[in-house]
């Protein structure tokens, strides 16, 4: 798979959809010689992290980068004149933005819904901006000569004025100031219901007890929509939001407790009790790169970590029992996982989509429909134990090459193994087991089946 892209010197031009929807892409860098950047160029180029502007770029076309969900920052040449509309839309990790003072105009809504940006660094003066307003996101009257034509990166962005670059990011503090609690049900205990992000703090640390009662929950236990989320992110809270430490008195993490938490990289579970981790309870987290899971960590339920595109290491504990529906769905830069022998019930898509992920070892769990769908870069299948099924499309559009399959499995779903290009054997050590007539369509280089008694 193509995951990094450098432009040679020399080239001038490239065509619309160049690279268009390269998942696998981490790094862009742009040669001098190109003046222009067409338009959708590299959208959809999701998992890439770093795109490096070169001096002497003028134009970025309409749509060019958009949906490049990993991105970390966009920082714009000097030499840059304009930049299309939805340039960089939904670029949802990407902290900051720099702006030459040079710059003359851009697009509609070319940085939407790329919420994570905190901070504009712009190289005009303060003089001719009378419109942005230090991030409160407020319509003013526009100066003509500001190029932001709209709110779509002011709401949550500081500006640095006559600024060309960020500096050092300050090293996290941790406060427990902000934090709302409400009692349980029993009355014996608190859990934190909110947190008042005007206090744009960067790192939270959640104390053991409040009112000398323990805390043992995050996020409303009755939540039905991330509406009343105890840290949601995006048009609530949170965006400053960057490490927390939840205590050894928490045992359940409910459902969106972190929904959206842009900005957040980091999560540190204290101690063994945790016992659940909610719905949603991190889904759309970015950036969110580590959190270690804890022994004593039952339950992972359905969508709780989808979307976490960031997050590139997963150790799951032997005491994971439920391990549900999407949990790990779309997290593009997972790269490889181990499941233990103790996960009963496996979700069906729990890994669906991860396009960096490489290596999994299996350890006597059954395969579940869709569960490895689309993960392009599988190449490794450890199988250990004694699974009895291999699902539905469950290894649909992978990079395997040869797979021994154990006498355990009595059934093989239809396009179990679809599109698997790459694959050239297979060995089956069940001469019984029941293979759908579509398990292996489109395998086009597929040249030996074996049964073994």
């Amino acid at each position: 798979a193509l995951t990094e892209v450098k432009l040679n010197e020399g080239l001038t031009s490239l065509g619309e959809y160049s690279f268009y929807e390269c998942v696998c892409l981490k790094s862009i860098t742009l040669p001098t010689s190109l003046q222009s950047v067409p338009s959708y160029a590299f959208s959809y180029c999701i998992t890439c992290k770093s795109i490096i502007f070169n001096e002497g770029l003028i134009s970025i076309g309409d749509y060019a980068f958009s949906n490049c969900l990993a991105l970390t920052s966009i920082d714009l040449p000097s030499s840059l004149i304009s930049v299309g509309e939805y340039a960089f839309n939904s670029c949802h990790s990407a902290k900051y933005l720099v702006l030459g003072k040079d710059i003359q105009s851009i697009g509609q809504h070319a940085f939407l819904e790329s919420y994570s940006l905190t901070d504009i660094y712009y190289g005009g003066s303060q003089s001719n901006n009378t419109y942005l307003d230090e991030g409160d996101g407020r319509e003013k009257e526009k100066d003509p000569n500001f190029p932001v034509d709209d709110r779509d990166i002011i709401q949550y962005a500081e500006i640095h004025y006559e600024s060309s670059s960020p500096s050092e990011s300050p090293s996290i503090t941790y406060s427990s100031e902000g934090l709302e609690y409400k009692l349980n049900s029993d009355g014996t205990s608190y859990y934190v219901s909110g947190f008042d992000a005007a206090l744009k703090q960067r790192g939270i640390e959640i104390p053991a007890t409040y009112n000398d009662l323990p805390v043992t929950a995050i996020g409303n236990p009755n939540a039905i929509t991330y509406s009343n989320a105890a840290f949601r992110g995006s048009t609530s809270s949170c965006n400053y939001l960057e490490s927390v430490i939840i205590p050894e008195s928490v045992t359940t993490i409910n459902d969106y407790a972190f929904y959206q938490c842009y900005s957040l990289k980091e999560v540190k579970i204290s101690g063994s009790s945790l016992q659940s981790i909610g719905q949603m309870a991190f889904a759309n987290c970015y950036s969110l790169k580590s959190i270690n899971l804890n022994d004593g960590l039952e339950s992972i339920a359905t969508d709780a970590f989808q979307y976490c595109i960031s997050l590139d290491n997963i150790s799951f504990p032997a005491s994971l029992t439920t391990l549900s529906l999407r949990a790990f769905q779309y997290c593009f830069s997972l790269t490889s996982i181990t499941l233990p022998s103790s996960i009963t019930d496996l979700g069906l898509r729990v890994f669906d989509s991860c396009y960096s992920l490489k290596s999994v070892t299996l350890n006597n769990n059954d395969i579940t429909n869709y569960l490895f769908y689309k993960c392009y870069s599988l190449s490794e299948l450890i199988i250990v134990g004694a699974p009895t099924s291999i699902g539905i499309n469950s290894f649909y559009n992978t990079a395997l090459e040869s797979i021994s399959i154990p006498s355990s499995v009595t059934s093989i779903g239809g396009e179990a193994f679809r599109y698997c290009y790459r694959l050239t054997s297979v060995s089956l050590l069940n001469t019984s087991v029941d293979v759908s007539d579509s398990a292996f369509n489109d395998c086009y280089a597929l040249t030996s089946t074996t049964y073994r008694s």
